[in-house]
């Protein structure tokens, strides 16, 4: 590794030679990775010279030529999700193997690209070409929903989504290099699979109108009933009583979205097991019943003292559920219905609101509230984010908030909330 200067800037260098046949390449860090200060020069030299010693220990044993020339890529990907069954989240694997790699291999066999040794640069670069020009498939209306049939759209992928795809198979592709299926390096598999450019929004948040319109709905909602029972009409006669309920309660739901600022695989995996009343915080961490894991693969806390209103609706829940081990679910994790969040955003007239924006609005409000945010890292260890990301994406966005006492009044929301939990008897018990 070496220094040039190039119109009066200094430019850090390399020259790599190839374990397998001796080659050497040489190439600027700046223009390939970045790299512009001495301490990232440093630590990419050292992460480069243990791969390449690990590749090298790999060419002398023949371990490496001999599985590169005889390995199918079928069978790579084969030996890797045999090789990570128990480690990979549930919902990781599942999603590797029924939808990221399948399109590695499919390209691969309509390309005629079939042992692992013909896995190269170009090859690479060819594949990420294909996928740029693979059409969106979207769910024929009418099906099978467990089996849902996929049709072609005349409409191009996002880059979000190519990214994605990108983002899983260069990990398999990693695990193969290491395991000696590949010849190739890892700055080979970065530089062939760069991901495509995309234009990032600003994170959505919620205006107090927009808040107070989504509980308003939500209440009429969870108010609605149905104007005849199933047995009523089966037996031909008119009920007598209270009507049951139209829909499930939707109201608890979006507080819990809202005030908690989970994200949504964090709710429906959550269990009364994770929910400390008496020092008040929710735990969110790997659940070993079902497998899942936050999105970080850490553990972390909310607190319940910025939100009275989000305690005390947790403790209605929990008289009300009795012995279910779940939030929102009983013995097993429910999943959030798409169909209630539009029916939701229908009655509150709100289009393009996603459930993530809840989260996002929990965290800009936090941030931006006189009362809450003058400490920043606790904000960001509630959200489970850094302390940059906070700033980054969250903070100063609002400057009209009065330092309320509660999160939910700094939202617009304690009095039009708060009858999701009254009636109760003793709830501080």
């Amino acid at each position: 590794m070496f220094r040039r200067t190039v119109k009066d800037q200094k430019i850090w260098c390399a020259d790599i030679t190839n374990p397998e046949d001796r080659s050497r390449t040489r190439m600027s860090l700046r223009e390939n990775f970045g790299i512009t200060t001495a301490d990232q020069a440093y630590e990419w030299a050292k992460d480069k010279a243990r791969e390449l010693e690990e590749r090298r220990k790999a060419v002398t044993k023949g371990a490496l030529h001999k599985s590169a020339a005889s390995t199918t890529i079928d069978q790579m990907v084969a030996d890797y999700f045999k090789a990570h069954k128990g480690d990979l989240a549930p919902r990781t694997y599942e999603h590797r193997e029924k939808y990221f790699l399948p399109q590695l291999t499919m390209w691969a066999k309509e390309a005629k690209v079939r042992y692992c040794r013909d896995l190269d640069r170009k090859t690479l670069v060819d594949f990420r070409t294909a996928l740029q020009s693979k059409k969106k498939f979207k769910v024929e209306a009418g099906g099978n929903r467990k089996t849902p049939n996929l049709i072609a759209t005349k409409a191009s992928r996002t880059a979000v989504s190519l990214n994605s795809i990108l983002r899983e198979i260069k990990a398999v592709l990693n695990w193969g290099r290491k395991s000696g299926y590949l010849h190739l390096d890892s700055d080979a598999i970065k530089e062939s699979l760069a991901p495509f450019k995309q234009h990032k929004k600003q994170k959505r948040w919620l205006k107090q109108e927009e808040i107070q319109a989504l509980v308003h709905a939500a209440k009429e909602l969870d108010g609605e009933t149905m104007s005849v029972t199933r047995e009523s009409k089966a037996a031909g006669i008119k009920w007598e009583g209270e009507l049951p309920p139209k829909y499930e309660p939707v109201l608890p739901t979006l507080l819990l979205l809202l005030l908690g600022g989970f994200r949504k695989a964090e709710l429906e995996n959550l269990r009364w097991d994770d929910v400390d009343f008496k020092n008040g915080t929710i735990t969110v961490g790997f659940n070993e019943d079902s497998g899942w894991r936050p999105k970080t693969s850490e553990e972390r806390y909310i607190t319940l003292k910025e939100s009275p209103l989000l305690a005390e609706l947790l403790k209605k829940m929990r008289k009300e559920r009795g012995g279910a081990k779940y939030v929102l679910g009983g013995d097993k994790p429910k999943t959030l219905q798409r169909n209630a969040w539009r029916r939701l955003l229908a009655k509150a007239e709100l289009p393009d609101i996603k459930i993530k924006d809840c989260r996002s609005t929990c965290a800009t409000y936090l941030i931006c509230s006189p009362t809450f945010g003058g400490v920043p890292y606790l904000v960001a260890s509630r959200m489970g984010h850094s302390v940059d990301t906070l700033f980054k994406h969250y903070a100063g966005l609002i400057r009209s908030l009065k330092g309320k006492p509660t999160l939910e009044a700094e939202m617009g929301i304690a009095a039009a909330a708060a009858s999701s939990v009254e009636g109760e008897q003793e709830l501080s018990d």
